[in-house]
């Protein structure tokens, strides 16, 4: 599968009666909390867990893309070779989260403007570290994919 593939199919279940400034807090607050559920799962060993954590965070960063017109394929395409342990990049998984869910409070809330530029850094940042965590952790990322559309 490919991440376009994956991005169309996992579209078909985001309801199309929000608006994207709805979408968009819907995807950074599911963010936060799949990256909570991952690391729970990461603490009780418990591998089946983890890859269908990792999953359901792909399923909101396709929807942020969606909402930002962002191309999720590009995503995957950039590697930014983050330096650490894969523990390392499990610790920030959290903050990036945060960052995130800062973006869209600041939008929702005060009235900023959404920034595409600013939510593609984060995004680029997040889908790095998850694409490192699954290549250090033997987790092939079309497979994670899959069982989430599953």
């Amino acid at each position: 599968m490919t991440p376009n593939e994956y991005q169309i199919l996992a579209m078909r279940t985001k309801g199309n009666t929000f608006t994207n400034r709805e979408l968009m807090v819907n995807a950074a607050l599911g963010i936060a909390g799949e990256t909570a559920e991952y690391l729970e799962s990461l603490a009780d060993n418990n591998i089946d867990g983890c890859k269908k954590e990792l999953g359901d965070i792909e399923w909101y960063i396709a929807l942020m893309c969606d909402v930002f017109k962002i191309n999720f394929s590009a995503l995957t395409r950039h590697r930014s070779n983050i330096k650490g342990k894969v523990f390392y990049k499990q610790l920030v998984l959290p903050s990036v989260a945060g960052r995130i869910c800062d973006q869209a409070k600041k939008v929702y809330f005060q009235g900023h403007s959404m920034s595409r530029s600013d939510m593609y850094s984060a995004l680029i940042y997040l889908q790095d570290l998850i694409l490192d965590i699954c290549d250090e952790s033997g987790f092939d990322i079309e497979e994670i994919w899959e069982l989430n559309i599953d």
